[in-house]
C-alpha cells in the first residue's frame, strides 16, 4: 500500500486521494458485512461463509489505505 501511496500524484497530493477512497469503501464494505450480506445468512450459510472472507480481505485492503496513508513521510 505504502509503494501505492508513494507513486501518487495528484493536485491534491499524494495522500488526500487514497484516505478518501479508502474511508468510503471500507466505511461500505464494513456497512455490507453487519447486515449479513443483505440477508444471505439466513438463506446459504456456506455462500455467506465465502463471501464474509472475500468482502473482509477487501475491508482489510480499503482501510490499511486510508489508516496508512496518515503515517506517511
Amino acid at each position: 500500500m505504502g509503494n501505492i501511496v508513494d507513486n501518487t500524484k495528484t493536485r491534491w497530493g499524494k495522500f488526500k486521494p487514497w484516505i478518501f477512497i479508502g474511508t468510503v469503501a471500507s466505511a461500505a464494505l464494513l456497512l455490507i458485512l453487519f447486515t449479513g450480506i443483505f440477508g444471505l445468512a439466513h438463506k446459504s450459510w456456506i455462500l455467506f461463509a465465502i463471501l464474509f472472507v472475500i468482502i473482509y480481505i477487501g475491508f482489510d485492503v480499503f482501510y490499511s489505505l486510508s489508516d496508512g496513508a496518515w503515517f506517511q513521510p
